[in-house]
């Protein structure tokens, strides 16, 4: 092949030449074929492996890690995560992948499919003559009419998200298709859990404050959710349940007479040492009783003696071993409280309250539940349980990303056509606007950016393994008559209203999909060389 040759020698006389000025061991790549076209199908493939799982019918993937651990799932961001790509253009679109998933919660693998395809019809002109500088530029003013034609069909809005049942039927079609056989069970559970959460005093929520607790055992449907947090051990001493809990919270050691350096006592007779022990025991009560005086009840800290439990049982007061600063910061949340670094009586402002402190089981598990009342709780958990750990990661997963996407929702309650028909609209516009452009070359470039989005539907139905080839020509004959909200039923086999049944997709999140994959794609296009350091 004349053009590989062509671009073997660009590369070596490149390297010939630099060797003055840039270090040997510098691999040096240029031209279409050694650059543009090898990044592209990098990214192609990775199109091919997320197009398969994509929709209500894509199938899911066995992904064996490192550790021999086996994950079984049809998240596009959770494939890509647990995969390790070598190729750097590749990695340009996962960054955009993680972006997606993190901030928005949705539509991570329309980001790669969407950006694949950009790049094969990209190739495709680039092989007929077109410059990239062209495809570049027409896709740049291409990105602009599409977003615009996007607002245009976000017409639709949520009136009231405060109540239940709304964010519960907006929850199901978002992400309920997902994981069918928990969503019902679970998204009424965390829906109710976000709401509390984002009334508490008029608070910005935040995902953070939705916490998972995998407790192996169990169905799934016995999964519960709970006002407060929750920590995985017993309590220290034999006070196991107490109610309106004042509680005091240390980072150190709670032993009042343990030196800082080390002494040497001296005793002369028996005496002396009964003497000691009781000496130091009644200082112990005298400290631990300006506790109680306090009001204090449940004390938290790194460790415990031995002889101050038996003097926390004598006086009723719950004594919690943490060591995490995770678990310190999050029940310093729930309860309000001040966590002290020295052992000293505390100021009545650094004790924190609790309407209930219990210690549970779970199956095998003890925990201590800190239980607030509604009103009161600015943090909720859920207490996952299954009988293997590949679900408890599922519903893990799938709690964080319900509560990513109403985090996105409050945002911007605004709402487009779902079903692939906002995709089919959005392609039919832009091709009646390539029409009113007076370059032909801009004509050409805008049709086949529009066609990037009649992929969408089409991949639908090949997933749901059904021959669509009649389905999407009545879709597109549909489309034409100014039904705008007509999308894909895959169970009939027809079209359906997307308005009339229900079926809808997140404005934001649809928005910077399309934004996140144009960039994705323009930044691979704009690439001419890459420079690789071997050292």
């Amino acid at each position: 092949d004349y053009n590989t040759f062509k671009d073997y020698l660009m590369v070596t006389n490149y390297n010939q030449q630099s060797h003055g000025i840039l270090s040997e061991s510098l691999e040096i790549q240029i031209g279409i074929n050694e650059v543009l076209v090898k990044n592209i199908e990098a990214c192609k493939e990775i199109k091919q492996l997320i197009a398969c799982s994509y929709g209500p019918y894509g199938e899911s993937k066995m992904i064996i890690q490192k550790n021999e651990k086996i994950m079984i799932t049809s998240d596009s961001s959770v494939i890509l995560n647990n995969l390790d790509f070598v190729h750097p253009a590749s990695k340009i679109i996962l960054s955009s992948v993680f972006f997606q998933d993190k901030e928005l919660g949705d539509s991570s693998g329309f980001v790669v499919l969407l950006t694949g395809e950009l790049l094969n019809q990209a190739l495709k002109l680039m092989t007929m003559g077109f410059h990239s500088y062209e495809i570049i530029k027409t896709f740049q003013k291409a990105e602009i009419v599409c977003l615009k034609i996007l607002n245009t069909l976000s017409n639709y809005r949520l009136k009231n998200l405060k109540t239940l049942k709304n964010v519960i039927s907006i929850l199901l079609i978002s992400v309920g298709f997902k994981c069918q056989n928990l969503a019902k069970h679970l998204i009424p559970q965390i829906a109710y859990a976000c709401l509390k959460i984002s009334s508490f005093k008029n608070q910005k929520f935040s995902q953070e404050s939705i916490r998972v607790v995998k407790i192996l055992g169990g169905p799934s449907s016995n999964t519960k959710t709970i006002a407060g947090t929750i920590l995985l051990k017993d309590s220290e001493n034999l006070v196991k349940i107490v109610k309106k809990a004042k509680i005091l919270m240390f980072t150190c050691l709670f032993d009042f007479l343990s030196p800082e350096t080390k002494t040497n006592v001296c005793f002369k007779n028996p005496r002396e040492i009964l003497s000691y022990e009781s000496n130091e025991k009644n200082l112990m009560r005298e400290k631990i009783n300006d506790f109680v005086l306090k009001g204090v009840n449940v004390i938290i800290a790194s460790d415990f003696n031995e002889e101050v439990l038996e003097i926390l049982n004598r006086y009723n007061i719950m004594a919690l071993k943490v060591q995490s600063k995770f678990e310190i910061q999050r029940i310093s949340v729930v309860t309000n409280s001040i966590v002290l670094t020295k052992l000293r009586t505390p100021d009545v402002d650094e004790i924190g309250y609790c309407e209930r402190v219990s210690v549970r089981s779970f199956g095998s598990q003890k925990v201590t539940v800190f239980h607030q009342e509604l009103e009161q709780s600015n943090m909720f958990s859920i207490i996952a349980r299954a009988n293997s750990n590949s679900i408890l990661d599922l519903i893990e997963r799938f709690v964080y990303k319900t509560a990513s996407i109403y985090k996105t929702i409050i945002r911007n309650n605004k709402f487009i056509p779902g079903a692939g028909a906002c995709e089919i609209e959005i392609s039919r516009r832009l091709k009646n606007f390539s029409k009113k452009l007076v370059s032909p070359t801009e004509n050409f470039i805008f049709k086949k950016f529009a066609d990037c989005f009649e992929i969408f539907p089409e991949i639908l139905i090949q997933n749901s393994k059904l021959k669509g080839s009649k389905l999407i020509s009545l879709l597109h004959t549909k489309h034409k008559n100014g039904e705008e909200t007509e999308g894909i039923d895959l169970e009939k086999f027809t079209t359906i209203c997307s308005k009339k049944s229900g079926v809808w997709d997140l404005f934001s999140c649809k928005f910077w999909a399309i934004k996140n994959s144009i960039d994705s794609a323009l930044t691979i296009l704009s690439i001419d060389q890459i420079i690789v350091s071997r050292e």
